[in-house]
């Protein structure tokens, strides 16, 4: 999104591959621990952003990174390993 800020195209798409490429490594062990329905919406939101950003809309591309870091914070605050997720 930052990249987009400064109209770089080619750098948001770099940063969208390699966030593509980290979940698809992290995509195994997290399936084991998060609800699927969660780690569809990032799914979701990440290939919209991609879809958006190759057709030049930048409205939606915003509106889906926006979707996409709201989904990631979820997993972040509500997912992850802690005491109050536990008890």
């Amino acid at each position: 999104l930052e990249r987009m800020d400064v109209n770089d195209t080619v750098g948001a798409r770099e940063a969208l591959s390699q966030l593509a490429e980290k979940w698809a490594r992290a995509g195994g062990w997290l399936k084991s621990l998060t609800p699927h329905e969660d780690l569809n919406e990032v799914s979701i939101h990440a290939t919209e952003a991609a879809t958006t950003l190759e057709a030049g809309d930048t409205d939606d591309f915003r509106r889906s990174m926006a979707l996409l870091m709201e989904s990631l914070k979820h997993l972040r605050e509500h997912e992850s390993f802690s005491l109050s997720n536990v008890l």
